[in-house]
């Protein structure tokens, strides 16, 4: 079971799920009426568990039982598919990680979509969205990404290196939130956000690889500030990653 939705789930998936949860959700506050007064998130929630039925991408509650726990963190449950080296993740029922909008902020379904789509962009990582697990009122998305094996003598990143790193992405370091490792790039309007040693690895091979790091469009309040921090740089013409990657 695991092999096969491994074999056919793509990046493309999460451009797909993206642009659905978006265009019906919009449609659904544009109507109004009771089906408006539910709340962004939890109108994107059901949306995307739309997408995953009419995908026929339910998955059963025990999905993730047939891999090896790794552990739990603040936005996912992790396993290991020794099978297929791959990390599978299970965010936490009706939680869809951190948002960049602003300090504190928990991301909508649709932000957390685009994390992935972004992170797959940027990193050159390959999340690819497997399915849901669904019940009563209840969403946990299942995504997998490739397993990174850590260097055995410098396992994570320096702050220089990291620097360098998104540096060459064109995103620079911010000194709003020093202790939040958080990085801007005016180019595409986008935050990136928890890049720090944790997050940004050294792979056995030596290549610097980032994990987990929380990529978006940042709040209103925000981007005024980073504008102000980096006042030489402008935002470009084109639309950046969105429109490269498909999410319209």
């Amino acid at each position: 079971m695991a092999k096969g939705l491994l074999k056919e789930a793509t990046p493309n998936s999460l451009i797909s799920a993206a642009n659905y949860v978006k265009r019906s959700s919009r449609a659904i506050l544009a109507r109004g009426g009771d089906g408006a007064r539910t709340g962004t998130t939890t109108i994107q929630r059901n949306c995307l568990i739309e997408w995953f039925k009419y995908r026929h991408e339910i998955l059963a509650g025990n999905f993730c039982r047939q891999f090896h726990y790794f552990g739990e963190g603040a936005e996912h449950l992790v396993y290991f598919d020794l099978e297929n080296l791959r990390a599978i993740k299970s965010t936490h029922p009706n939680q869809f990680g951190h948002s960049v909008a602003y300090e504190g902020a928990r991301a909508t379904p649709l932000e957390y979509l685009r994390r992935l789509v972004y992170h797959n962009w940027f990193f050159g990582d390959d999340i690819r969205l497997l399915g849901a697990i669904i019940g009563d009122d209840h969403l946990e998305i299942i995504t997998s990404q490739p397993w990174i094996t850590a260097h055995q003598t410098t396992p994570q990143a320096s702050e220089a290196q990291i620097i360098q790193y998104f540096a060459g992405i064109r995103f620079r370091k911010s000194q709003i939130y020093p202790a939040g490792a958080l990085f801007y790039s005016s180019h595409f309007n986008l935050v990136a956000a928890d890049a720090h040693s944790r997050n940004v690895l050294v792979s056995d091979a030596g290549d610097i690889v980032a994990i987990d790091v929380v990529i978006g469009r940042p709040g209103q309040p925000l981007e005024e500030r980073l504008r102000r921090e980096f006042p030489k740089d402008t935002p470009d013409s084109i639309q950046g990653p969105s429109t490269s990657v498909g999410i319209n």
